[in-house]
C-alpha cells in the first residue's frame, strides 16, 4: 500500500540530521497527525515528515505544498512506505537546514511579553485537571529558577512534574521544557549556559516518562536543535513588536503546544528573572479587581 500523501511529493527540505534518502524510502509510517506523519527507519530512527505550513523539525523532512494547494493535510496509512522513485527524485539534492538555536540579542520586555501572553492564555482557557496547560507553563518559570540557582535536586523535581505530563503526543510539560532550553540557548551569557547545562544533566534520565514523539523533540533540544516553529518564538524574544504575531501563530499549533512552547521560550530567555515573574490573571479578572 502506498502512502497517499508522500507518494506525490514535491520539493523538500531536510534537517541536517535527517537520514539519507536511500534510508528514508525504506521507512514505514508509524504515526499520523493533522499536519505531519512520522516514519520509522529500519534502525528505529523516527523521522517526522511535515507540511510546508507546519515547517521543518529536527531529524525531519518538510514537503513543499502542492501547486494550487496552500497547505495540504498529510494523509497516510500506518505501515505504508513512500513511493521509492518519486521520493528519490524529490529528496536527492534537497537542501539541508541547520536547526540549532542561534545565539542572539534578547530584549527582556519582549521575553516577558511572550511569557505573560502564554500565562494569560492558560489562565483564561478554562482547562481543568490534566487538560489544563497552566501548571506546565508556570512550571517553565520554576524550572528556570531551579536551574539558575544551581539546584540539581530542584531541577530533577521540576522535570518529574513536567516530562510526560499533559495530553497529546507531545504533552504540555514536554513542550515547556523544549521551550526553556531554546530560550536559554538563545542567550550568549555564562548564566544561561550554566542553567542549560543543569537541565541537560538531568533530562536524559527522565525521557522514558514520555511518548516516543516527545522524546524525539526533547532529545533534539538536548542537542540545541528545535523546530522552525520554535525558532520563530525564539526570534520574537529580540523584538517586542514580533511578540503579538508570534503568539497569534502559536495559538494554532496543536491543542496547546504553541503556547506551551512560548511560555518555555519566554521563561528561558528571561532567565532567573522569570522565576520572580508574578502569575498572570485573565483580563476580565483584572478588570473586576481594578
Amino acid at each position: 500500500m502506498t502512502n497517499r500523501c508522500i507518494s506525490g511529493v514535491g520539493p523538500a527540505r531536510l534537517a541536517t540530521d535527517a537520514p539519507v534518502p536511500d534510508v528514508l524510502v525504506t521507512a514505514r509510517v508509524v504515526h499520523v497527525g493533522r499536519t505531519s506523519v512520522v516514519l520509522r527507519t529500519a534502525d528505529g530512527t523516527l523521522v517526522p515528515v511535515t507540511s510546508a505550513a507546519h515547517g521543518l523539525v529536527p531529524g525531519g523532512v518538510c514537503l513543499a505544498a502542492a501547486a494550487g494547494d496552500p497547505g495540504p493535510a498529510l494523509r497516510a496509512v500506518a505501515g505504508a512506505a513512500p513511493n521509492r522513485d518519486l521520493w528519490l527524485t524529490s529528496l536527492q539534492g534537497a537542501p539541508r537546514v541547520d536547526l540549532v538555536v542561534p545565539k542572539g540579542a534578547v530584549d527582556a520586555g519582549a521575553a516577558r511579553a511572550l511569557l505573560t501572553g502564554a500565562l494569560v492564555a492558560a489562565s483564561s482557557g478554562g482547562g481543568r485537571g490534566v487538560m489544563d496547560p497552566g501548571p506546565a507553563r508556570r512550571g517553565a518559570r520554576t524550572l528556570v529558577g531551579a536551574a539558575a540557582g544551581d539546584d540539581p535536586r530542584g531541577v530533577r523535581a521540576v522535570l518529574h512534574r513536567l516530562v510526560g505530563v499533559g495530553p497529546g503526543s507531545t504533552p504540555s510539560g514536554d513542550d515547556a521544557v523544549v521551550g526553556v532550553l531554546a530560550g536559554l540557548d538563545r542567550r550568549d551569557d555564562a548564566a544561561a549556559a550554566r542553567a542549560g547545562a543543569a537541565i541537560r544533566r538531568v533530562l536524559p534520565a527522565v525521557l522514558h516518562r514520555t511518548t516516543s514523539l516527545s522524546r524525539h523533540a526533547l532529545a533534539a533540544a538536548l542537542r540545541g536543535q528545535v523546530a522552525e516553529r520554535v525558532q520563530l518564538l525564539v526570534a520574537a524574544t529580540a523584538d517586542a513588536a514580533l511578540v503579538p504575531g508570534a503568539l497569534t501563530s502559536a495559538r494554532t499549533w496543536g491543542a496547546s503546544s504553541g503556547l506551551d512552547l512560548a511560555a518555555g521560550v519566554g521563561a528561558g530567555a528571561l532567565g532567573d528573572a522569570a522565576a520572580a515573574h508574578p502569575p498572570a490573571r485573565p483580563a476580565d479578572e483584572r478588570r473586576r479587581t481594578a
